[in-house]
């Protein structure tokens, strides 16, 4: 019975669109599910259940509450982005004392994308780029519309 009641929760986390029923159930298939549990620890099958993701299990209406069922959001990017730059981060270091480098390293990084989108954002807008040079503007003609010939 434990069993199938979580994966009745997880069949119902799942649905694409959610009622205030719908949730309720949620909530009750995982409250009875953990009623039940204990016939895991009686069979020696498990010690304990103190796993983070059966506690966040406990979060999920709340959550579709807020942000909308299941579907719609995911952590899949931003564990691939925090994998990767983790990497990269650390292959820049010396391997000694690496976590203060590695947080420059990711500062500058970020510098430098937040940089690079400002100078897109620029020439994707005409009018934000200069027309003249700022430094002896006087000595330098800037010609700002190309001739016709």
């Amino acid at each position: 019975m434990a069993l199938s009641l979580l994966a009745f929760f997880i069949y119902l986390s799942q649905l694409p669109v959610h009622s205030t029923q719908t949730l309720n159930r949620l909530d009750e298939a995982l409250s009875t599910f953990h009623s039940n549990k204990s016939i895991f620890t009686n069979l020696g099958i498990r010690e304990h259940f103190n796993i983070p993701k059966l506690h966040a299990c406990s979060h999920y209406a709340s959550s579709i509450r807020i942000y909308g069922s299941t579907d719609n959001y995911n952590t899949q990017a931003t564990e691939h982005l925090h994998i990767n730059l983790a990497k990269d981060a650390y292959r820049a270091t010396n391997k000694k004392d690496e976590y203060p480098q590695m947080t420059t390293w990711l500062e500058r990084r970020e510098k430098m994308l937040q940089h690079e989108d400002y100078i897109r954002w620029c020439h994707s807008r005409p009018s934000m780029l200069p027309t003249q040079t700022p430094l002896h503007s006087s000595l330098i003609p800037v010609i700002s519309q190309p001739h016709s010939i």
